[in-house]
Order: C-alpha cells, then structure tokens, then sequence
C-alpha cells in the first residue's frame, strides 16, 4: 500500500510541475510565435496589441488584444488588409512537451 501512495504522490508533483511550468511561459513570446507563424505564411507583417492571455487546457493555446496584418506596400495607403478583435491560436501538449511548440491554427475574432 506504501508504494501505491508513493506512486500516486509522484504523479501528483509531475502534474503540479508541468501545470507551473507552462504558468512560467512567457505570455508574449508566445503571441510572438504566433505573429512569426502568420508572418511567415503571408509574407506580411503582424500587429498585435494588448496582453496575450494562456489557456492551459484542452489545448495550449495564447489569445491576444487586436490584431492587424498589414497590407502590400503599393496599398499601403488603404490601411492594413486585415484587423481583428482578437487573435486565438492553439497548440497541442504533445507537440510542447516534445520542444516542438507549433502553433497549426488560428482563429480571428470579428474581423
């Protein structure tokens, strides 16, 4: 019975670790992996204001403040091509805990 609780204790202290662990993820750095993934995609540049916020579960995911992705230099002049409320991107645990935190989707909000 002794190591039954041994056990359990140590999968308590994993989970209490990797929940902390993911807590200490820089907020920014994840939205600017996600600017850089859309950035890379488009060929265009990413704005992203206000604060990401970290979900943790189901999936790992970063949410920001207003977005905008900024249109060809020769229509410059007419604003940026798109602009949203909120941009949400979302990866899964298996990728992160492998150090191969991939961002495959994002969602916009009111664009």
């Amino acid at each position: 019975m002794r190591v039954v609780w041994r056990i359990f204790g140590a999968m308590v202290l994993a989970l209490v670790l990797v929940v902390g662990a993911v807590l200490l993820l820089p907020q920014d750095r994840l939205a600017r992996i996600a600017a850089d993934q859309i950035e890379a995609a488009t060929g265009r540049a990413v704005t992203i204001r206000g604060q990401p916020r970290v979900s943790l579960w189901p999936v790992l995911g970063v949410a920001t403040g207003p977005m905008a992705l900024a249109n060809a230099p020769w229509a410059a002049d007419s604003g940026p091509l798109l602009q949203a409320d909120s941009l949400k991107s979302a990866s899964m645990w298996r990728g992160c805990c492998r150090a191969r935190c991939a961002l495959p989707g994002s969602r916009l909000s009111t664009p």
